[in-house]
């Protein structure tokens, strides 16, 4: 018999009846690799995930990396941007420490956070490592027993940012937020019954948005807004139930339906399994490395962390706009001259050449046509076509050194 008969002859065959390894010990010979068995059950993946992640702690000594000394709540996003893009580089050190960072200043934001990093960089790339953040994410109780949060965020960071990488569950989330389906694909789904919906979810011959939208407006609209979708109230035991029919590892299911309520609100657990099976349906998955460029910090922290989503960030882009002649001709023939349009500009083409750059990242058939269409459409909110946003883009790059200049002096308080 294979694992998860053993699993059910352990349990007298009711597998809705395995609940956490603190209740119920699995049988010795359960290994992680039965965790991508397609018939494993939601509860006894968990239990699993309890197991290995115990195992492995046991046997982990953390890093002779602090945090940074800080009490000023209102630095956390500099942390949490700083952590984010350093995981995406590889940076295990740094990522640790800017963890420990934000994890002192607001342990809850932390660990929501963790959550969605997982998701939106890892994402299929390595569905261990998402897996084992969600089941650690969701309990402190469960994280004390594992040796308490700084042993755990020592561990997972360091898996986080060792691991290969990948942004097309993010990328795939934002094109349906961004584009609108087929007049007579909204009609079809408007129309639905929730059992239609849930053959549609499940129907293979359908492409793969399609599907994700059945599923998403089978979870509900009104609960995971999208503007572009029918308005729906979701039915979730349905919801479940096909996740759980899918022809996915029981480790996919249950990185979809965990994700339902640690992701806060976010879609992209409902993207997951669709592009994961794209994935696994393409006729090739390559590694690709990225050739990143030197390091430079400004006050402790790397310059790629004052974004625009942090104050410092802003006022940098604002400095660089003025003193870079030839970024504020460029957008100036543009049209874009608003202090709020230029920082939106500049912070777009910054995170798409900057931000966002992956160590390792993987690549199979579709995700680059996915990403394509998230820059795109990020460029066209900001009033640029592809071509003048990747023009933006290598003008700022060839003017890095005015870029650095104008970021230090918005860290160190100074306009010029």
């Amino acid at each position: 018999a294979d694992s998860q008969d053993k699993l059910c002859q352990t349990y007298g065959g009711d597998m809705q009846q395995l609940s956490l390894l603190s209740e119920f010990p699995l049988p010795p010979d359960c290994i992680l690799s039965d965790l991508m068995n397609v018939n494993i059950h939601y509860d006894a993946v968990e239990a699993l995930l309890e197991e290995y992640l115990q195992e492995e702690l046991e046997q982990f000594e953390t890093l002779d990396v602090k945090a940074v000394p800080e009490t000023n709540l209102s630095v956390k996003w500099k942390y949490s941007s700083a952590l984010q893009k350093s995981i995406r580089r590889g940076y295990v050190e740094d990522s640790v420490k800017y963890a420990l960072t934000y994890h002192s200043l607001d342990s809850v934001s932390f660990w929501n956070r963790l959550v969605i990093i997982a998701f939106e960089d890892c994402g299929v790339a390595d569905v261990k490592v998402v897996a084992m953040t969600l089941a650690a994410a969701r309990s402190k109780l469960f994280r004390q027993k594992l040796g308490g949060d700084k042993k755990v965020i020592h561990y997972l960071i360091k898996k986080l940012a060792e691991s290969v990488k990948d942004r097309t569950v993010a990328d795939m989330c934002q094109v349906l937020e961004n584009r609108s389906l087929s007049t007579e694909a909204l009609t079809l789904l408007k129309t639905a019954t929730h059992d239609e919906l849930s053959s549609i979810t499940l129907t293979e011959r359908h492409h793969f948005d399609l599907r994700i939208a059945a599923a998403w407006m089978l979870w509900g609209t009104d609960k995971m807004k999208n503007g572009r979708f029918p308005l729906r109230s979701g039915y979730r035991e349905l919801f479940d139930h096909s996740i759980e029919q899918m022809k996915m590892p029981g480790l996919v299911k249950y990185i979809t339906l965990r994700g339902m309520t640690a992701c806060k609100g976010c879609a992209m657990n409902l993207t997951y399994p669709f592009v994961w099976l794209m994935m696994k349906q393409s006729p090739y998955v390559k590694v690709i490395e990225t050739d990143l460029p030197q390091r430079y910090y400004i006050k402790d922290l790397p310059e790629f962390a004052y974004d625009k989503h942090t104050r410092e960030g802003k006022a940098g882009y604002q400095n660089f706009y003025r003193s870079c002649p030839a970024v504020n001709e460029y957008l100036t023939t543009k049209g874009i001259v608003g202090r709020d349009e230029v920082t939106s500009a500049i912070g777009i083409a910054m995170f798409i050449s900057e931000s966002a750059l992956l160590d390792r990242r993987i690549n199979f058939q579709g995700a680059e046509e996915i990403y394509q269409m998230t820059v795109e459409d990020d460029y066209g909110k900001n009033g640029l076509s592809l071509s003048e946003g990747k023009e933006l883009a290598r003008l700022i790059g060839a003017n890095s050194d005015i870029l650095r200049l104008a970021r230090t002096r918005a860290v160190e308080g100074e306009r010029v």
